[in-house]
């Protein structure tokens, strides 16, 4: 069995949001949301190491993140955000916590 790397709780769930980078910008679906990186389901693509920002609507707040982009896939892309406060990521966790507990 693979040992996880992640480091922060995760939501494998649909969220509203937009992607904004140096190559275009594009409203889109976020899935597999943590405080560390999202995966990005977009036709729009970046480029792979396009340093980009991501918004997301997680229940009634919504969370801005610039980070680079890590991977590529035909359905999108993942992002690997930027350190942000601890304080954000425990306001991410929480309305994580709640919209898995939908």
């Amino acid at each position: 069995m693979a040992q996880e790397r992640r480091k922060h709780f995760r939501v494998t769930q649909l969220f509203v949001g937009q992607w904004h980078g140096g190559s275009g910008a594009s409203p889109v679906r976020v899935g597999d949301l943590s405080a560390g990186g999202c995966f990005v389901q977009s036709l729009a693509m970046p480029k792979q190491g396009e340093y980009t920002t991501i918004t997301v609507t997680v229940g009634e707040r919504s969370f801005k993140f610039s980070g680079r982009v890590v991977y590529l896939d035909r359905v999108g892309f993942s992002v690997k955000f930027d350190p942000i406060s601890e304080s954000e990521a425990r306001e991410l966790d929480d309305r994580l916590a709640e919209a898995a507990a939908r």
